[in-house]
């Protein structure tokens, strides 16, 4: 039994001398508290707000002598494209009434049916697209006015629209068969 004392002796001494540390503990201290900027008293603080009033005082003045330099550099020339107009519009009529009086004085009648060509090929496309879209509507009687007033100007119809027209007949004509066409009933 001496012995095993002896042994746990030593061993409790090797753990002493073992689990000892010659490094000295320094006790924490807190680290230091962050500097806070010192307040600025009143009268600073009223000039930095009466700097921050003029600065924007002095940028609204800017943009609005920007504004008006801008404005008015549109309206002089809104102008001036209002007076070349007006100048070409003169120029344009000015030759349009000479031409006028040397046909007349050189004995070459008006056709007055010159104007109206553009003006029966815009009712005719007109008529072409309303027919067309009350067919596929299925809007019929508007469908059968339309062709009515296409077939009364047959004999007008320019012939660069002669084709869309039959195309639109035929279509008119197909559509009202299909229309008068009862469908078949099934065991009924």
């Amino acid at each position: 039994m001496k012995r095993v004392n002896l042994l746990m002796a030593a061993v409790l001494s090797a753990a002493v001398f073992v689990g000892c540390d010659d490094k000295k503990e320094t006790p924490m201290t807190p680290p230091p508290a962050p500097s806070v900027p010192p307040t600025p008293s009143a009268t600073e603080t009223r000039n930095t707000m009466d700097n921050a009033g003029t600065a924007v005082r002095d940028a609204t003045a800017d943009a609005v002598d920007k504004t008006k330099e801008v404005a008015g550099n549109a309206a002089d020339a809104t102008r001036d494209a209002a007076a070349a107009t007006v100048d070409k519009t003169k120029e344009m009529a000015g030759n349009t009434a000479d031409a006028t009086r040397n046909a007349t004085d050189n004995g070459v009648k008006m056709d007055a049916s010159v104007g109206t060509d553009s003006a029966v090929t815009t009712e005719v496309t007109t008529l072409i697209d309303q027919a067309t879209t009350y067919i596929k509507e299925n809007k019929w009687e508007l469908a059968d006015s339309t062709m009515a007033k296409l077939d009364g100007m047959k004999d007008k119809i320019p012939a660069s629209l002669k084709p869309r027209y039959d195309q639109v007949k035929s279509m008119y004509d197909t559509a009202k068969a299909g229309k008068n066409m009862s469908m078949p009933t099934m065991g009924k």
